[in-house]
């Protein structure tokens, strides 16, 4: 699937300032979900799920993130795989 290059370089914006200020972010407001837009911290909420609806109300899909307020080690990632038979 590919992604509209305008949409990509939103989130690639949105996600690299988040990047820039992470560690103040988990020091100010650890453990809250940021919403942020290109390079504008909009809001904290103490919910994924609140900051997405909130951000919905805002701006259109593609145009933020949500992100957790915690340092990088403690992230949690999950990797997916699939695989398909031929």
């Amino acid at each position: 699937m590919n992604m509209d290059p305008i949409l990509r370089e939103s989130l690639d914006e949105c996600f690299n300032y988040f990047e820039t200020i992470r560690d103040e972010l988990a020091k100010s407001h650890h453990g809250q979900h940021v919403i942020i837009s290109g390079k504008k911290t909009v809001s904290f909420h103490p919910t994924f799920v609140d900051g997405v609806m909130e951000a919905r109300k805002q701006f259109k899909p593609g145009y933020y993130i949500v992100a957790p307020c915690v340092y990088k080690h403690e992230e949690k990632v999950s990797h997916f795989r699939s695989r398909v038979g031929v």
